[in-house]
C-alpha cells in the first residue's frame, strides 16, 4: 500500500510542477541556471486529491496535505481490506534527492486497527528506495534535480542546468 501511494504522490508532485506553482531562473556565476518550482501546500494537496480521486480504488480518501519544515503528512480514510468499513490515518513522508534521484521515505505510518512497526517502515523505504532508483532520470542531460526542501507552506525542487556556453 505504501509503495502505491508514495510512487502516486510524486506523480503528483510531477504534475504540480507542471501545471501548478511558481518557477523561477537564477543565473549562477558558473554558468549554471538553478530552476525553482514553488508549490503552496494548497497546490500540493489538489494535485494529491486529483491523483487519488482519479484512481478506481484510491488508498486514501478525502486526503488532506500537511507541510511540515522537513516532512510531508498526508492524512485520509482508507477503506479496509476485509470490508469493514474507513478506518483513519496519517503517512509522514520525507523526500530529499541523492544523486540527483527523489528518495521518498515513509518515517511513520499510523492507520486505526492496522500495526504499522518500525520493521515494516523499514523494509517498505528499502524496497521503494529500490523501485525509485532511476525513476527520476532526466530528459535533459543538462538538467540534474539538485535539492527538494520542504517548510510549512511550501515544497520546492531546485534543478540546475547546464547552459551552453
Amino acid at each position: 500500500m505504501f509503495q502505491r501511494l508514495t510512487l502516486f504522490f510524486l506523480a503528483a508532485i510531477s504534475l504540480a510542477a507542471c501545471n501548478f506553482g511558481s518557477v523561477s531562473v537564477e543565473r549562477n556565476a558558473d554558468g549554471t541556471a538553478e530552476v525553482i518550482v514553488s508549490l503552496t501546500e494548497s497546490e500540493v494537496n489538489t494535485a494529491i486529491q486529483t491523483v487519488l480521486t482519479n484512481m478506481g480504488n484510491p488508498l486514501l480518501r478525502n486526503p488532506s496535505v500537511d507541510l511540515q519544515p522537513g516532512q510531508i503528512v498526508i492524512a485520509g480514510e482508507h477503506d479496509r481490506a476485509d470490508g469493514g468499513g474507513r478506518v483513519s490515518g496519517t503517512v509522514t513522508m520525507t523526500l530529499s534527492v541523492v544523486n540527483g534521484s527523489i528518495q521518498a521515505q515513509v518515517t511513520n505510518a499510523t492507520f486505526e486497527g492496522w500495526d504499522v512497526s518500525d520493521a515494516r517502515i523499514q523494509e517498505f523505504n528499502q524496497q521503494l528506495a529500490e523501485r525509485l532508483s532511476g525513476r527520476a532520470r532526466q530528459d535533459n542531460p543538462r538538467a540534474t534535480l539538485s535539492s527538494i526542501n520542504i517548510t510549512d507552506t511550501t515544497l520546492e525542487v531546485h534543478i540546475t542546468v547546464q547552459t551552453q556556453r
